[in-house]
C-alpha cells in the first residue's frame, strides 16, 4: 500500500510539471553573415523577420540600438507592444551583431540558448 501511495505521488508530481514546462515560449533564431535575431515565432514570423533583417542591415553598424531595432520592428508589421523588450549586441570591432527579441524579459535565458548569446548588453549601456 506504501509503494502504491509513493508511486501515485510521483506520479502525481510529473503530472503537474509537464503542463508548466510546455507553456514556456520557444524562441527561434536566424542567422546571416551580418547577424543574428532571435525571437519568439508566437510573435514575429519568419517573414517579418527577413524583413526586420533587411531594416536593420541599412543601419550602420554603431548606429544599430534598440530603437533601430523598434522601427525595423513597426516597418516589418509586428503588433505594437507584442516585444517588450529588444537587447542589441555588437560584435567585436562593430563587425556582425546579435539582436534579442523577448515577449516576455523573464524567457531572456531561453532566447539565449537558442541565439548563443553569451553575456547581457542592453542597448544604451
Amino acid at each position: 500500500m506504501k509503494r502504491l501511495l509513493m508511486l501515485a505521488a510521483f506520479g502525481g508530481l510529473l503530472f503537474t510539471l509537464v503542463p508548466r514546462s510546455s507553456a514556456a515560449i520557444n524562441y527561434n533564431s536566424s542567422k546571416s553573415n551580418t547577424g543574428n535575431i532571435t525571437y519568439p515565432p508566437n510573435v514575429v514570423t519568419a517573414d517579418q523577420v527577413l524583413i526586420i533583417r533587411k531594416e536593420i542591415d541599412k543601419a550602420t553598424p554603431m548606429a544599430l540600438d534598440e530603437p533601430a531595432v523598434r522601427g525595423a520592428l513597426k516597418t516589418a508589421g509586428v503588433k505594437e507592444g507584442s516585444v517588450k523588450t529588444v537587447i542589441v549586441e555588437r560584435g567585436q570591432g562593430g563587425k556582425g551583431y546579435s539582436v534579442l527579441l523577448l515577449a516576455d524579459p523573464a524567457d531572456e535565458a531561453t532566447a539565449r540558448k537558442a541565439g548563443g548569446l553569451p553575456g547581457r548588453m542592453k542597448s544604451g549601456q
